[in-house]
């Protein structure tokens, strides 16, 4: 009886398959390359078992032999849901192979072709035209030129060109890339990628917030908080990658777009317009990164890691590794150090948000001095889901729809999104499906954009005039932070018991 359900299901999924319906056309660009292999098709997969009324041109230099072969390895290895048959998963990635296709796209000439192709595959009711642009930046206006031109669909279809960051180096360049692009595409045809926007542990911060409006209008403010720390650290150096990131840096690569929509997300009023508006209005009472206020560090290997990849001498000047004390000059939060500090070469792949209550803010704190208390947002790392930890006692906390409570003692209370045992979704299928539903949230306005730059440019100018500390090991970049919010390195041989030391060892 199992066997003939479960051949039941397979006949019925294969035959929804078939029906005519609604098509998604979906034209990946840059397929062949790491980001696809390592995320893209799979977030593509997942949405086709959702909706498999989803056509994929999949799109690469490679001539069609050799990229169509490496598209179909990476078809194979995709994964379904843990409680899915091995046969049904098989069934339906055989499906989705057979709904993409590969094409060659390197010259103009590729691209009348794959318009041509989409144009006449039969699709009667195409609902949306979707072109994801997995390629280097340089490559951006003369490909969006050449989807425009020759891959535009006609009529009422909505049309949307995804980008990966970094986009442009700093303000100008990204002013100038803006122009560039909005002289072809109209903004909200533009989706530009910040993929940590997805992650559900930054998703969770707007979640509480949401749920909570007189706990964030009691707590989250100077009166309460002493110190924010928006920390993210990994354990992979740069090896292979220093092509990119002797160009960019850690500033450029984590700060201006992760770190600064996370302190946005976190500082910003509860909503009462659109999301964009109230991270573009904290956004620009954000304080410009500051010469004074910042620590750079290089992991002792990167020169050789960059010498490795570059087959020759070229200088190793980037950080790798850099914290800063920012300060958003509003009337909630003036006065609390924002300290962003992110790093390679680690001791742990993690990212957090921690608010440092002061002493009168926690019920548990009846003496002084007392154990210092704290809020924290776990983003990521460590072998554990995204939840709220709160290291105090709150009689005020309202649990958000669709959360549980995974610990409550008399100690702290720890609330997670989504229900016990739950699997995360990746990041990368967040912005895929919100991409094809035609839902901004989770990507980067124009505004606002321009404005992280803002934030971030001053501190790359005078890079050239600031040392960077080597560290052979974490413990060589921990941060001290006084009272006020100044930061320093701490010395070697300086005790590690106050809790103001950020330790990048430890986390």
């Amino acid at each position: 009886m199992k066997m003939l359900l479960l051949l039941l299901l397979l006949v019925l999924f294969v035959c929804s398959l078939k029906q005519v319906g609604a098509t998604t056309t979906f034209v990946l660009i840059g397929a062949t390359g790491n980001l696809a292999e390592k995320y893209l098709f799979q977030s593509l997969f997942n949405a086709f078992v959702k909706d498999s009324d989803i056509v994929v041109y999949a799109g690469a230099r490679s001539i069609p032999t050799k990229g169509s072969a490496k598209v179909h390895e990476i078809i194979a290895k995709l994964k379904c849901d843990e409680d899915t048959e091995p046969s049904l998963c098989e069934t339906m990635k055989f499906s989705f192979k057979d709904s993409v296709t590969y094409i060659t796209l390197k010259t103009e000439d590729d691209y009348k072709h794959l318009g041509t192709r989409i144009r006449t595959s039969g699709v009667s009711d195409e609902t949306s035209r979707i072109f994801y642009l997995s390629i280097p930046p340089f490559s951006y206006v003369e490909t969006i030129s050449w989807i425009h031109r020759l891959c535009r669909p006609k009529g009422n279809v909505p049309f949307r060109v995804a980008i990966e960051k970094p986009f442009g180096e700093d303000y100008n360049s990204a002013k100038l890339l803006l122009e560039r692009i909005g002289n072809i595409l109209k903004e909200e045809e533009t989706f530009r990628i910040d993929h940590y926007l997805g992650k559900r542990g930054v998703e969770q911060i707007g979640e509480f917030k949401a749920a909570n409006p007189q706990f964030f209008n009691a707590m989250f403010r100077n009166t309460a908080i002493s110190r924010v720390d928006v920390v993210m650290t990994e354990t992979e150096d740069c090896s292979g990658r220093t092509n990119f990131y002797n160009r960019y840096g850690i500033v450029r690569d984590v700060f201006q777009n992760h770190l600064t929509e996370v302190i946005a997300l976190l500082a910003m009023e509860p909503r009462s317009g659109s999301q964009f508006d109230a991270k573009f209005r904290l956004a620009h009472e954000i304080e410009p990164a500051r010469y004074g206020s910042t620590l750079l560090g290089q992991y002792a290997e990167y020169a050789t890691h960059v010498a490795a990849d570059h087959d020759g001498s070229v200088p190793a000047n980037m950080p790798t590794f850099a914290a800063t004390s920012l300060r958003i000059n509003n009337d909630r939060w003036k006065g609390v150090p924002f300290i962003a500090l992110a790093g390679k070469k680690l001791n742990e792949y993690a990212a957090y948000v921690r608010l440092h209550l002061r002493h009168s803010s926690s019920k548990v704190c009846t003496r002084h001095p007392c154990n210092p208390q704290w809020i924290d947002f776990h983003i990521q790392g460590l072998g554990e889901r995204p939840c709220a930890s709160f290291f105090g006692s709150f009689d005020n906390i309202k649990l958000p729809p669709n959360w549980h409570v995974q610990q409550n003692t008399t100690f702290g209370t720890k609330i997670c999104p989504g229900k016990r045992g739950d699997k995360e979704p990746s990041a990368y299928t967040t912005i895929i499906d919100s991409l094809i539903n035609g839902d901004r949230t989770y990507f980067v306005s124009s505004k606002f954009l321009l404005r992280q730059w803002q934030i971030w440019t001053p501190l790359l100018e005078t890079y050239h005039n600031l040392s960077l500390r080597l560290y052979s090991k974490p413990s060589d970049v921990d941060v001290d932070v006084s009272d006020v919010g100044d930061i320093s390195f701490v010395f070697p041989d300086a005790p590690k018991e106050s809790t103001s030391v950020i330790h990048s060892e430890e986390l």
